[in-house]
């Protein structure tokens, strides 16, 4: 398999299995989309070797953040 399309293999396998742990917390749209983000943003910037985990580490680090955004809206709402 040509490098390119086994990048793209595991990038598509990274975002499902970041939809399943991130499931009810956040919509798979926005998984998909920070994961295709987090690759956008290395562009060739990275060793190809490097580059499926580097976009999981990018795309992790979006993610909690959302979901700690959501947390703290929910305990400002639960308050106000």
């Amino acid at each position: 398999m040509p490098f390119h399309s086994r990048i793209h293999v595991e990038l598509r396998d990274l975002t499902r299995r970041l939809i399943l742990e991130y499931r009810g917390a956040l919509p798979p749209g926005q998984v998909m989309v920070a994961v295709q983000d987090a690759n956008r943003i290395l562009g060739r910037s990275v060793v190809p070797e490097r580059r499926v985990p580097a976009c999981e580490g990018i795309a992790r680090r979006v993610l909690s953040e959302r979901v700690a955004a959501i947390a703290v809206e929910q305990a400002l709402q639960r308050t106000a």
